[in-house]
């Protein structure tokens, strides 16, 4: 099967993964690059949970106003 799908989705190492997690934050994804971490999330548990965790800390942090660095808070006082 020459050219088929199958031959360009790569499998990701668990850095890769968590790289495009954290790109995929902030801009969306190409359509490889998506399958390909799909892919990766339901083999792999711990990236799956590195997932969980980045979402429940950008929830979280959308719940406080912004106030600044901390760096700039200590330049401050």
């Amino acid at each position: 099967m020459s050219g088929g799908l199958i031959q360009r989705i790569d499998m990701l190492n668990c850095k890769h993964a968590t790289m495009l997690m954290s790109q995929g934050m902030d801009k969306k994804l190409g359509a490889l690059q998506r399958v390909n971490l799909r892919f990766h999330l339901m083999m792999c548990g711990g990236c799956r949970n590195f997932s969980n965790q980045i979402m429940l800390l950008r929830k979280s942090c959308e719940k406080f106003p912004q106030q600044g660095s901390p760096i700039e808070q200590l330049d401050n006082e």
